[in-house]
Formats: structure tokens, sequence, C-alpha cells
């Protein structure tokens, strides 16, 4: 099984999450749950500075929020992509360190088996080609820091 590349928000880039080359962490997240992502890519960026040995994303579960409503979902994700950019340091490229991810259908956290992301955030800790570490709920920063650093240590 196969998830289909999810396209970040401004800067276009397409992020192939089961092939990935580097390793990541996906925070997976609603409307609801959104506060949590920020808090959450700080302390990991905090920790795991470069944007070239793990990347930090947003996948934001869309796929309950109904059609009428997705024309202003974008113009909402563009607004956390400018106040994220915003507090960048100087010189850092926004592209490598803000990846908003629509997951429009919900395929995304259906293939890493996330449920219940638009009530409370999680992380899923994926090694390079696409293989789920581990996950854990986005306020266990003592359990993503634990899995990021097995992913880290295996080296794949």
């Amino acid at each position: 099984m196969s998830v289909k590349p999810l396209t970040a928000v401004v800067s276009g880039r397409q992020i192939e999450l089961d092939s990935l080359e580097l390793p990541a962490v996906l925070i997976f997240h609603g409307r609801k749950s959104a506060a949590a992502a920020p808090a959450l890519q700080r302390a990991i960026r905090a920790e795991h500075p470069d944007a070239a040995e793990l990347i930090v994303a947003s996948v934001v579960d869309l796929s309950r929020v109904p059609r009428l409503f997705r024309r202003f979902a974008g113009p909402a994700m563009e607004e956390g992509y400018a106040r994220a950019a915003a507090g960048l340091p100087r010189g850092v490229r926004a592209e490598d360190y803000v990846l908003i991810l629509p997951d429009w259908d919900g395929a995304a956290a259906r293939f890493f088996r996330v449920v219940r992301a638009a009530g409370e955030a999680v992380a899923a800790v994926v090694a390079p080609g696409g293989r789920v570490v581990g996950k854990s709920p986005a306020a266990d920063l003592e359990r993503i820091f634990e899995l990021i650093a097995e992913v880290r240590a295996r080296g794949s």
C-alpha cells in the first residue's frame, strides 16, 4: 500500500511520505488540535535544528471538512505558514522548515494508521523509506524524542 504525495502549502514542495529520504516527524492534526503543532515543532527544532537531517512537517487532516468549506482551509493554512515563516531566524529557508501538508482525503492519516488526530495531535516518527518507528500523542515530548533517537541511531 502506498500514499500519494502531499503538496506543501505555499512552497508547493511535493513530499512522498512512503518513500522519504530522511527521517521525519509527521505531526498529524486537525483544526481543533492544530495549536499543538507549532509548539512541538519548536521543541524538536531546538534539539534537531538541521532540516537536512530531520524533516518536521504538519499533516493537516481535512477529510472531515465539508467540501463547501474547503475553500477557506487553504487561506487559513497559508496564514499559518506566514506566521511560522516570520518566526524563523534570518537566513533560514522557510520552505525547508515550514512544511504544512494538507491531507484532503485523509489518505496519509490512514496510511500511517493515525486515528483521532482531529481531537489530539499525534506525532509519527518515520524512518527513511516510510517505515513508522512509532507514534505518540504530541504532548508526550519525552516519547517523541526517544523515537527520534531510535530512528537516528539505526541510521534508517
